[in-house]
């Protein structure tokens, strides 16, 4: 080993332009330090001052770095690792969840930002503290931009996000609306924002689907129209609204324009398939505005002939149809009643004629008791004291019969057949207005010929006098 030492001293000027010997000492008298010289580097190697105040700008590497105060570092700097291509890189040395960094005030374990590296798991951890017990934000310049809650709480544009108990939440607020852009393939797909009025789900792509564990629930097409149940493609049909049965034998509803359609678990239209109601649960009311069709419909033309039918399914049983178009006659209603075979029972006719063909075969030896009034109700014509007010004695007898004109007459409804009877309009100018029925234009219009009875009693009553006084008269003479 060479025992040569060589000691000098000089200036900062002198030490930069003094190469020594190899192994010599010069002292800095500027910087009060010590140079290492290695027989070829002018100036040497400045060694470190205990209290490292002469290498706030040293470059060179150190195998343990304390530093009080500001210190700047330049180049790569690598801890327990040689540096890299980055400026700082930290080596934990070990493959498992190890914190490899921490970030914090004097030591002090609460408020450090930590982070923790796990390679064998391909993680890598950033939490605030050891029993990650801190809030964790995120700024740009001085505008805080997100927000990590103590329970797992995010919010974006808010310093509060929302916290519900048991629940974890994502806030996003913006000094407008809060929006969430999806995307893919850098293309934006579909957006939710808020605002103080409104709430809206915007999606750019044809088809909006809500799936469930058990498949698609609901859909919505770029027209608008809305499926439920997986009813898959609702186009083809107009439909703006559809709802599908699901398992065996279920049925849905198509809502297309200013139309309801049944449908199968297919699903597809298909005729009777779903039920209103059920027996223990009924609909209470139902209000209708227009056509009800009931039961089978058959387009005769553009006309509809079977409006309603209710039938035992029993061939032999009995039933009810309503029609309004049979056998080339068009009814304005049409009841039929069913026994082995169908037959017409009451009939409404477009003219607003009133049939009913059994009632002919329905006899009585009674008088007739309806009365039709000139706005078309039918009336039981009655007689009893109970339905009658103003009481008095006719007036009118066989004076005023012996004015009437009895004729013989053919009705202009019917044909060749010939009637006997009176004329409105003379019964009415004798005076006997009591049985004359009037139009609405206060016209004579009928007769009341059960109610001229009294007229005839009147008069019969008035002969008997006559001939009681006659029968006396004769006597009398007969008598002299």
């Amino acid at each position: 080993m060479a025992t040569q030492l060589q000691i000098r001293r000089g200036t900062t000027a002198q030490m930069n332009a003094f190469t020594g010997a190899e192994g010599e000492l010069a002292v800095n008298t500027t910087t009060d330090t010590v140079h290492v010289h290695d027989g070829s580097t002018a100036g040497g190697f400045a060694l470190a001052k205990a209290d490292g105040s002469n290498i706030a700008t040293y470059a060179g590497s150190f195998t343990t770095l304390a530093a009080s105060g500001a210190s700047t570092l330049t180049g790569a700097v690598g801890i327990n690792i040689a540096p890299t291509s980055y400026k700082l890189t930290v080596n934990s040395g070990s493959t498992t969840a190890t914190t490899a960094a921490a970030i914090g005030y004097n030591g002090d374990e609460g408020t450090n930002l930590y982070v923790n590296t796990d390679h064998g798991n391909n993680l890598v951890s950033l939490y605030a503290s050891g029993s990650a017990s801190k809030t964790m934000r995120f700024l740009s310049g001085t505008l805080e931009v997100m927000r990590l809650g103590t329970t797992g709480n995010v919010g974006i544009g808010t310093s509060s996000p929302n916290s519900y108990s048991s629940q974890t939440t994502l806030t996003i607020n913006g000094s407008t609306y809060g929006r969430l852009d999806l995307e893919s393939a850098g293309t934006l797909r579909a957006s939710l924002f808020a605002t103080a009025g409104s709430t809206t789900f915007s999606a750019a792509t044809d088809l909006l689907t809500f799936d469930t564990s058990g498949g698609e629930a609901i859909r919505i097409d770029s027209s608008g129209n809305v499926g439920i149940g997986g009813v898959g493609n609702i186009s083809p049909y107009g439909i703006r609204f559809a709802i599908n049965g699901t398992g065996t034998g279920g049925a849905g509803l198509y809502f297309g324009s200013g139309v309801i359609i049944p449908t199968d678990n297919t699903p597809t239209i298909s005729d009777a398939t779903v039920d209103l109601g059920a027996s223990n649960y009924r609909f209470k009311d139902l209000y209708l505005s227009g056509v009800a069709n009931v039961g089978s419909i058959v387009q005769t033309g553009s006309t509809s002939s079977l409006v309603a039918s209710f039938e035992n399914t029993n061939t032999s049983g009995y039933g009810m149809r309503i029609t309004t178009y049979s056998s080339g006659v068009e009814y304005a209603l049409a009841v039929d009643s069913y026994g082995g075979g169908y037959s017409r029972d009451f009939v409404i006719g477009v003219n607003g004629y009133i049939y009913s063909p059994p009632t002919y075969g329905l006899t009585t030896g009674g008088s007739a008791n309806m009365f039709v009034a000139t706005d078309g109700s039918f009336q039981r014509s009655v007689s009893s004291a109970r339905y009658k007010n103003t009481i008095t004695d006719a007036t009118h007898g066989l004076t005023e019969l012996l004015t009437l004109r009895p004729v013989t007459y053919k009705g202009n409804n019917d044909a060749d057949t010939v009637f006997g009877g009176l004329i409105a309009e003379e019964v009415h100018d004798a005076g006997l207005t009591e049985f004359v029925q009037y139009n609405e234009e206060d016209q004579p219009d009928a007769l009341a010929y059960g109610n001229m009875v009294s007229l005839c009693i009147k008069a019969i009553q008035e002969l008997k006098e006559e001939l009681n006084t006659a029968t006396a008269r004769i006597t009398e003479l007969e008598n002299n």
